[in-house]
């Protein structure tokens, strides 16, 4: 069995929509994933005989290559000598553009409506109409709708 352990974002920097963790949680997350299993790259066990052997297998992946993978997560990979996969949205970086859920983030951070309607079936009924009292109650609602989304 192979064991995955993604992540997306290290930093200290708390982000109300979509909050990193911590540097000092992520490295005790490696240092417990160093101490208990065998960590290689997922692209090196899939054509590798060794999984036929009983061992625990582990992978490090990071999604959507936030600069902070590199900047903080990286730095402590290389601490522990450990691996990892790291997956990066080049459309992104190609056309120098934020992901759209930076966008949609950013959006709601910045919005001054006091209240929102979109009429989609596909969202919930408690999504589709909202009124906003202040700041915290539309990142509340922010909050809601984009797992719905993505």
């Amino acid at each position: 069995m192979i064991r995955n352990f993604l992540f997306h974002r290290v930093n200290s920097n708390r982000d109300p929509l979509w909050d990193p963790m911590s540097p000092v949680l992520f490295e005790k997350c490696i240092r417990y994933i160093k101490k208990h299993y065998e960590i290689r790259l997922f692209e090196e066990l899939m054509n590798s005989e060794d999984l036929s052997k009983n061992k625990n297998f582990a992978t490090i992946m990071f999604d959507d290559g936030y600069k902070d993978n590199y900047d903080i997560a990286l730095p402590i990979l290389e601490k522990y000598n450990v691996k990892a996969s790291f997956y990066i949205v080049t459309d992104c970086i190609e056309n120098n553009v934020p992901t759209w859920t930076h966008k949609l983030e950013y959006c709601f951070q910045k919005m001054k409506l006091k209240e929102i309607r979109l009429d989609f079936e596909f969202l919930p009924p408690n999504i589709r109409y909202c009124k906003f009292s202040d700041q915290s109650s539309i990142i509340n609602y922010a909050r809601k709708i984009k797992p719905i989304l993505k």
